[in-house]
């Protein structure tokens, strides 16, 4: 748990990178999209990521480990500064420029209040000798708050510098004993040390603080702050002995019992082209294929646990555990794919009967390429996609597209969504791509529908509890982390309603969206905020 947030750090931007809709938010070059061809590189984004920036205030509303006001994350945070660019330099001609998606990456972004709602993992005794967890956050969110607040105002050439540090290593030591006294036993029982030795020592070194030199205190700005205080926050939660409750639940009124009572996604299959991962992620994979190689990359294994991971007790929860995989890697050792690839990857999955697929990945500098026309037009593919749902991740340019899309030789638009990412209080993503007023066009006519905005979703999509495909958890942001959130809800409603046609599947996810922005309809946030207890609450289930 203790690498958590520097993993979150590092592959947060990674992630950012090879999502295809990992959290891009202002390219300082958008690309001017032309009609792109075969040798387009498809990526997973990459940039400037600024993910804590503003007041966050991640822990409030009803949930027990954080009652009460809690504003560990204010000022200007800057983690992930510099360009991250994991696809640089030229590639081969015939390979392309997909990208899990580059860009300024902004989460972070005003007042967070991720456990609004009814979400309380935490009630009794996990277990009588580890102490009740739920109190304890109760207990411990103001003083958290009052540490954090001490720290930040201190002014570090200020005559009582020394003895104000002093104060916050003391408040220090009195958090850690609280979490000591309840957290101890838990880690104790599972790594067999105590949670000085199996947490807070390894933290503390990796922000550089020593609590015996409190001077070691005013080398963190307002970033390393956060991060330490979540990073705190992950290692503990770790050893609750339940399932990682993350911020997007409530944001998507989804449940674990909600996706018990409707069967999960059982006898759904769910395609997901993107990076391999290995099987040892408790996940629900009946098959997989493409490239070989790992790659030494998470993108793969987080996008399908926010899909699939089991409900048992343990690390993640994904929307739809009882669906089945196939997973597709078009990936090469240069993080890139191409059409081509992507295309074959397609033609796989359909032919493994696939009704769902995630596509966490595209083209720089636009929101929705004219490169898929030629793929969904390709004869193998175009004869059955019409019976599976296509969920793509919007990309993380912070791009608005400003063109129309082709679509003569394909036609319908029903069987598309197109994913963009919020920020904890529903509003876009500044790294998020937007549809803008473009359309598909058939013969140069835009049809009624067919516009980019009419089949666009919004989901969370920063600072997102995924796996860090070697048995952990770890932080990420981008579109690609919100489009599985739809790709799981798709696979509960075709799950619950198994006689009903992806488009239908389609039309329920658009048409129960919580509406944000402009009213109806809009070019920034297209049907609104994905709404999974909306879509599995028909008004009347006998018409369905």
């Amino acid at each position: 748990m203790g690498d958590d947030m520097r993993k979150l750090l590092r592959n947060t931007a990674a992630a950012t990178v090879l999502a295809a809709l990992v959290s891009p938010v202002a390219l300082a070059a958008e690309k001017t999209p032309a009609n792109n061809n075969s040798n387009t590189f498809l990526f997973s984004y990459r940039g400037d990521i600024d993910p804590f920036r503003g007041d966050i205030d991640p822990f409030r509303g009803d949930i027990d480990p954080f009652r009460g006001d809690i504003n560990p994350f204010y000022g200007d945070i800057s983690p992930f500064w510099g360009d991250i660019s994991p696809f640089w330099g030229d590639i081969d001609p015939f390979r392309g420029d997909i990208n899990p998606f580059h860009g300024d990456i902004d989460p972070f972004w005003g007042d967070i209040g991720p456990f609004r709602g009814h979400i309380d993992p935490f009630y009794g005794d996990i277990n009588p000798f580890w102490g009740d967890i739920g109190p304890f956050w109760g207990d411990i969110g103001p003083f958290w708050g009052d540490v954090s607040a001490s720290w930040g105002d201190i002014d570090p050439f200020s005559d009582d510098a020394v003895a104000r540090y002093q104060t916050v290593a003391d408040q220090l030591r009195q958090m850690f004993e609280r979490a000591d006294s309840v957290f101890g036993a838990a880690v104790n029982h599972e790594t067999g040390q105590s949670l000085d030795d199996a947490v807070l020592s390894a933290l503390l070194a990796r922000y550089g603080i020593n609590l015996d030199d409190p001077s070691s205190l005013s080398e963190l700005d307002a970033a390393r702050r956060s991060a330490f205080f979540l990073d705190f926050y992950d290692g503990l939660m770790g050893f609750t002995g339940l399932d990682r409750v993350d911020h997007w639940m409530p944001a998507v009124g989804w449940s674990p019992s909600l996706s018990q009572s409707a069967g999960a996604g059982e006898n759904v299959v769910v395609g997901v082209l993107d990076f391999a991962f290995t099987a040892s992620e408790g996940l629900n994979v009946r098959k997989s294929n493409g490239i070989d190689g790992q790659f030494r990359f998470n993108h793969g294994a987080a996008v399908a646990g926010l899909i699939n991971a089991p409900l048992d007790g343990e690390g993640l929860m994904g929307l739809a555990p009882n669906a089945e995989l196939m997973t597709y890697n078009p990936f090469d050792e240069t993080l890139s794919t191409n059409f081509v690839d992507v295309a074959a990857g397609i033609e796989w999955l359909l032919a493994r009967h696939s009704r769902v697929f995630n596509l966490s990945l595209g083209v720089p500098g636009t929101t929705f390429s004219q490169e898929w026309a030629n793929v969904f037009s390709n004869s193998k593919i175009h004869r059955n996609a019409q019976d599976a749902l296509f969920v793509f991740a919007a990309g993380n340019n912070g791009y608005t597209q400003n063109f129309n899309i082709d679509w003569s030789t394909v036609g319908t638009t029903d069987n598309l969504i197109i994913v963009g990412s919020v920020d904890p209080m529903n509003r876009i993503s500044s790294f998020s791509n937007r549809p803008g007023n473009a359309c598909f066009t058939v013969n140069g006519v835009c049809g009624e529908g067919d516009r980019l905005m009419d089949r666009f979703l919004v989901a969370p999509g920063e600072l997102i509890l995924v796996s860090d495909g070697q048995g952990g958890v770890v932080r990420m942001s981008g579109t690609s982390f919100a489009a599985p959130l739809v790709s799981g809800a798709a696979a509960l409603v075709q799950g619950r309603w198994g006689w009903l046609g992806t488009r239908d599947v389609a039309d329920v996810l658009l048409r129960s969206a919580r509406d944000l922005g402009a009213p109806g309809t809009d070019a920034v946030y297209g049907r609104g905020m994905l709404d999974v207890r909306a879509a599995m609450s028909p008004l009347d289930s006998d018409a369905l």
